[in-house]
């Protein structure tokens, strides 16, 4: 499943997945997952998507200060598709040389032209950021699910999306042009130019995020529960 666990923690993964009445993942990318590793889970997983932080919508953001315009890239791990948004990035900025690119990472990066490196941000300076890019993007080359395109989303802001995320799933439903093939990077460029350009309405992209409230999400795992108690 692309962990690096010690083996000790692999046998008791494989030891709960077979002993538990169910077994809930955010994705069917991650379900799949699952099932490679532990085929006799294949009858008993359930998809539920992760719900959005109530208070990235509701509290009052704080700008983090970033020079604008910009795009926003929050996340910096092994397997989130860096190297695609630089590239992507790069092509982009020679016609577009005012946009920067804010990469979220506790470990910063090199210095380049129109990258901005920021530490991780509390709640209220993420809203903010979300607030003030021109669009949020995911790169990844796999990742379970992918949430902050979803907080972007509940704050009526653009995004785009990995075709690799698990949260490209639920895009594709409703906004199959947001989900992107990171590799590609000239396609990757084009695209992200023409959602800057013209984005999705807030109006659209609040209610799309609204799979994925509170209320929703934990109904699911209650039908699950109701599920496997009887």
């Amino acid at each position: 499943m692309g962990y690096s666990y010690p083996a000790r923690l692999i046998w008791a993964e494989g030891f709960l997945v077979r002993r538990s009445r169910a077994v809930v993942c955010v994705s069917a990318l991650l379900s799949s997952s699952i099932s490679e590793e532990y085929p006799f889970a294949k009858g008993k997983i359930r998809v539920i998507p992760p719900l959005v932080d109530p208070s990235i919508a509701k509290e009052e953001a704080e700008d983090p200060g970033f020079p604008r315009p910009y795009i926003l890239f929050p996340g910096a791990g092994p397997t989130k598709g860096l190297s695609h948004a630089l590239k992507a990035f790069e092509l982009l900025r020679k016609t577009r040389p005012k946009l920067r690119l804010v990469v979220l990472s506790a470990t910063g990066g090199p210095d380049l032209p129109g990258v901005i490196w920021s530490k991780p941000l509390p709640t209220r300076l993420m809203a903010g950021a979300y607030l003030a890019a021109e669009l949020t993007l995911n790169a990844s080359d796999y990742e379970s699910f992918g949430l902050p395109v979803v907080e972007a989303a509940s704050l009526g802001k653009p995004f785009l999306v990995s075709q690799n995320s698990g949260v490209s799933e639920y895009v594709r439903e409703r906004f199959p042009e947001l989900a992107v093939d990171p590799s590609d990077h000239e396609a990757l460029v084009e695209r992200i130019a023409l959602t800057i350009e013209a984005p999705p309405a807030p109006d659209s992209l609040r209610s799309w995020a609204q799979r994925f409230s509170a209320e929703r999400v934990l109904g699911e795992y209650l039908e699950v529960y109701k599920e496997i108690s009887t």
